[in-house]
């Protein structure tokens, strides 16, 4: 079901800018990973949080570009959500709740 102001398919101009905003996220999360990779020590605790906050970003724009979920129902939209929220922030909790991670 779409309305007159949603197209049902994204046009090649938003699908050119969310690639570009998802190959820039990706750029960020290689950088804040790569960040002491020279030595054998674990990352800042701010490195994982920041490489976990872009990856539920980028989720999102794909379900909402990519998968065209814009236009579904606000069901499937906030089913969707959370269960991208609900994975990252397992991922997050097993993280932050390692006693090596908070070491340094």
């Amino acid at each position: 079901m779409t309305t007159e102001r949603e197209s049902a398919h994204p046009g090649p101009k938003l699908l050119m800018l969310n690639w570009g905003v998802l190959v820039t996220l990706t750029l960020v999360s290689m950088g804040a990973a790569l960040g002491s990779a020279g030595n054998w020590q674990p990352l800042p605790w701010w490195s994982p949080l920041l490489v976990l906050a872009s990856t539920l970003f980028k989720c999102r724009q794909i379900m909402w570009v990519y998968l065209n979920l814009r236009t579904a129902s606000s069901a499937w939209r906030g089913l969707l959500a959370s269960l991208a929220l609900l994975c990252v922030g397992v991922i997050a909790a097993a993280f932050l709740f390692t006693p090596s991670a908070l070491a340094a």
